[in-house]
């Protein structure tokens, strides 16, 4: 029964993770912030090594971003393969389930070391001001993160 409830609540995931408000777009929303984002930095933050830090930042959280995208894709990829063979071991599926739970914490600990280099990196004021267009990007990062998987192929032209 523990192997089935488990089953069903990554199915139930994945099919929530596109139910939350995420849309096909959401990558390319990430990269939008982004963007905005970077572009109030270069406003905003006087010091220029501080600037360019975050900026060296913004690129890691893209690419986190980017790696995240992949890595739903192909996890989904491999959760329907392994539901598609009965005699797939119960092993096999609980590891799946765990390497995707420990991917998401790896991403949300790249998150919160981003954070807190924006912290280390601004002053109150310059944080305060970047408070807008920070969120939007880390929440846009965050969206890209938990969209579908089919979501994303499906914006590439694939499935």
């Amino acid at each position: 029964m523990n192997l089935l409830t488990s089953t069903l609540a990554a199915l139930v995931f994945l099919g929530l993770a596109g139910c939350g408000g995420s849309s096909a777009s959401a990558p390319v929303r990430a990269e939008e912030t982004m963007d905005e984002f970077e572009a109030k930095v270069a406003e905003i933050v006087e010091d220029d090594e501080k600037r360019q830090n975050i900026h060296l930042a913004v690129d890691e959280v893209r690419d986190a971003v980017r790696r995240t995208v992949e890595h739903r894709r192909a996890f989904a990829r491999e959760i329907v393969e392994l539901h598609q063979d009965y005699n797939t071991p119960r092993a096999d599926i609980e590891a799946a389930l765990r390497g995707n739970m420990q991917r998401r914490a790896e991403f949300r600990q790249e998150l919160y070391a981003f954070r807190q280099l924006l912290i280390d990196n601004t002053t109150e004021d310059e944080w305060q001001a970047l408070g807008r267009v920070r969120n939007e990007a880390l929440a846009a990062a965050v969206a890209a993160m938990t969209a579908a998987p089919v979501e994303h192929a499906e914006e590439e032209g694939g499935s």
